[in-house]
């Protein structure tokens, strides 16, 4: 809530919104294992370093990691994401494959729908939905986000091979 009004950026313990700054990654041993500092700058400089599990992403890597998988319908995939200095359990439900019109022709692509895990067994709808071709590219060939004001669409314009 910002000013009594449902929102999505970030805030601190006292409702002051976190805006995106820097982050440092700071790997352990080579691995994906390590932390994230977290650095927010008004008038002062706040930092705040979290601790990153096992095979951590943050929002686009986590698309990276999405087309290395080997896909199929029904598949559900749960993975670590970190952003604005927490850490999500985000559920990768993939929900069937469709036809995908885009900027390298028709597509099929497999739909994937995220959702953040709670606890105790709750979930919360992202709003997004990703399509991941089914071929050997696995493009991202189209993003949907759902808000609270409308929608936009995110849709590949073209591809090359280089």
């Amino acid at each position: 809530m910002l000013n009594g009004r449902p929102c999505c950026l970030p805030v601190d313990d006292k409702g002051a919104v976190l805006l995106p700054s820097v982050v440092h990654y700071a790997p352990d041993g080579g691995v994906l294992v390590g932390t994230a500092a977290y650095e927010l700058k008004t008038a002062t400089l706040v930092t705040r370093e979290v601790a990153l599990p096992p095979s951590c992403h943050d929002a686009l890597s986590v698309v990276y990691a999405l087309r290395a998988i080997a896909l199929k319908a029904g598949d559900r995939i749960t993975l670590p994401v970190a952003d604005s200095g927490r850490i999500y359990h985000v559920q990768f439900a993939v929900t069937g494959r469709e036809t995908i019109r885009s900027g390298i022709g028709p597509t099929n692509a497999w739909r994937i729908v995220p959702t953040i895990q709670q606890g105790q067994g709750r979930a919360e709808d992202s709003g997004i939905v990703l399509w991941v071709s089914d071929d050997a590219r696995r493009a991202p060939v189209r993003i949907r986000v759902d808000l609270a004001v409308g929608s936009f669409n995110l849709v590949l314009k073209q591809a090359s091979d280089s």
